[in-house]
């Protein structure tokens, strides 16, 4: 499964307003993933992604029907991607809020990751599952889709009309009527996870769009991209191995795979890593480092789960590599900084979807409208106000 692990609550609270609709208590559904209803109204809530699988097939089990997928994936909203949502909201065209969520997309992090690819007719929204379990993979691959498109009609103020849907998944048969809720002809068993988004929707001028509104999400956005306690380098080839590395850590990835996927050989990913002061195995260690920290200090993970998720084979191996790089056992650093701090980690919390959402809940049209009414400030005051 694609891993960041401070999965955002929102997508187990849409999970489970589907079961509530499906006849399926809470109760049933949180079991076996250490979480309890009351859980889910905490603050700043993290969820790992073994948690939210366990949360699914239970969903899978009980409700016995296809299509759940898609029940869930409707229920997101412009909101659920937070302050990114309010950015995409104020851009000009649907192609530029597209652009956008490419470019802040750790914002909201997500098991079937979307790649755009330009194409004659339009721009293909691709979804990879490789990573996801087989046995709820069509229930991520129909989420994600049926997120995007609620997403995208939320950007038009109207309902979107995909050129094409394709699905690797067969079609289930047969089809229950829910099922057939979902509005979109689909093409099953194709090759890929995606949709097709024509070209006259992508220039088309979003009914909200507003320069000053959107510069201010984007520093916004800004502020809220970079990982607690890791600031990614000003230099192109290490700041790519570091993005690379946080969008994969449960993968073992050396400099052969590293250079593979940046694109190039690898000796001139190790010259060019050197003159810019870097080396693979000191960002690996630094990436690994940081996402280790976070996950002791935020979540209720075991050592087990955590060293699977970063990539180590067992919890001991993980212990000696975290003792090699803090001085301390991974159990004696939890302690100590719950000890002395629930923020070791500045802010770690503020990049969580669910907050942003809270903050920007009531955040609707009306809300553009009256910042659109505010006075214009010169960029000298705005800057002044931002510092």
């Amino acid at each position: 499964m694609i891993m960041y692990q401070a999965r955002s609550s929102i997508d187990v609270r849409y999970v489970i307003e589907t079961a509530l609709d499906e006849g399926i208590t809470t109760d049933r559904c949180l079991t076996g993933s250490s979480l309890a209803p009351y859980d889910l109204q905490k603050k700043g809530l993290v969820i790992s992604p073994h948690q939210e699988a366990t949360i699914i097939r239970n969903l899978l089990k009980h409700a016995g029907r296809p299509g759940l997928g898609f029940s869930t994936g409707k229920r997101y909203h412009l909101t659920s991607l937070g302050i990114l949502g309010f950015t995409m909201l104020a851009c000009e065209t649907l192609q530029d809020a597209f652009k956008t969520c490419n470019k802040y997309h750790r914002l909201i992090p997500r098991a079937c990751s979307a790649k755009f690819l330009q194409d004659p007719r339009g721009l293909w929204l691709i979804f990879d599952d490789s990573e996801i379990p087989p046995d709820i993979r069509a229930f991520f691959v129909e989420r994600v889709i049926a997120a995007y498109l609620q997403v995208t009609s939320e950007l038009l103020s109207r309902q979107i009309k995909p050129s094409i849907i394709e699905i690797k998944t067969k079609k289930p048969k047969p089809p229950t009527d829910h099922y057939n809720h979902f509005p979109h002809l689909i093409k099953y068993a194709a090759n890929q996870n995606a949709i097709l988004i024509a070209e006259c929707d992508l220039i088309e001028k979003l009914p909200q769009a507003n320069h000053d509104v959107k510069i201010y999400g984007e520093q916004l956005c800004e502020k809220a991209y970079i990982e607690p306690g890791l600031s990614l380098a000003n230099t192109p080839i290490s700041r790519q191995v570091q993005e690379l590395l946080l969008r994969h850590p449960s993968t073992k990835l050396n400099s052969q795979a590293i250079a593979h996927h940046i694109g190039l050989s690898d000796r001139t990913l190790h010259r060019r890593l050197n003159e810019e002061g870097y080396s693979i195995q000191s960002l690996i260690d630094q990436t690994k480092k940081t996402l280790s920290e976070r996950l002791l200090i935020e979540s209720r993970m075991g050592l087990e789960q955590i060293a699977h998720s970063l990539g180590y084979t067992n919890a001991t191996s993980f212990s000696h590599a975290f003792k090699r790089w803090t001085g301390h056992t991974p159990g004696r650093w939890r302690k100590k900084s719950k000890d002395t701090t629930n923020n070791s980690i500045p802010h770690a919390i503020s990049l969580l979807p669910e907050n942003f959402e809270r903050n920007t809940t009531q955040l609707r049209l009306a809300d553009i409208s009256r910042y659109r009414q505010r006075p214009k400030t010169s960029k000298t005051e705005h800057q002044n106000q931002e510092s």
